[in-house]
């Protein structure tokens, strides 16, 4: 995987708050190889709300801060460990 390049070298046209040089932005593509899960997932964190477009480069493809894909990583990992334990059967048999 080639890594990631600050946001400024890839021609963004439109950034919401924040420091553009200090960044590093990624596309869903690049956001779905660091994360190690397919580009429908980095998709479906954004319709869930875990995950805010930034900004799109110049040739319209969203970006992410690399910070909150990491944060919508580490959320959904967190929630896929968490288990329901059956409650123990009373009386059985």
């Amino acid at each position: 995987m080639q890594a990631p390049t600050p946001l400024a070298d890839r021609g963004l046209s439109h950034v919401r708050e924040g420091s553009v040089e200090d960044e590093i932005w990624l596309t869903a593509r690049e956001a779905a190889d660091l994360a190690g899960v397919s580009p429908q997932t980095v998709y479906s964190w954004i319709r869930r709300g875990h995950l805010k477009v930034e900004g799109l480069d110049h040739r319209g493809q969203k970006l992410f801060r690399h910070l909150d894909v990491a944060r919508a990583e580490i959320a959904t990992r967190a929630k896929a460990r968490r288990t329901v334990r059956p409650v123990a059967w009373v009386g059985r048999g």
